[in-house]
């Protein structure tokens, strides 16, 4: 037996720890370094996030909330210009 997790539903997102504090964390802090790209791990330390900070970038590059470039672990974020 399979089971399927949408990991984009709200009922998901709701159960995962800190998940809608750092997403504003992540874009707040994006926003006020607007400009460059950075790696998640820079952008954990900088925003201080409190979860696993790749679920949350990734959640928010499938949304389109964030600019990303490059691929795999070399990839990095951005805010909107």
């Amino acid at each position: 037996m399979t089971v399927t997790i949408d990991t984009d539903s709200i009922e998901f997102l709701d159960i995962v720890p800190h998940f809608w504090d750092d997403c504003d964390a992540i874009e707040l802090w994006l926003e006020k370094h607007s400009g460059a790209l950075y790696n998640p791990s820079t952008i954990q330390r900088r925003a201080k996030v409190q979860g696993d900070v790749r679920f949350v970038l990734k959640y928010l590059d499938r949304h389109r909330y964030v600019v990303a470039d490059g691929n795999g672990a070399w990839r990095k974020y951005g805010a909107h210009p």
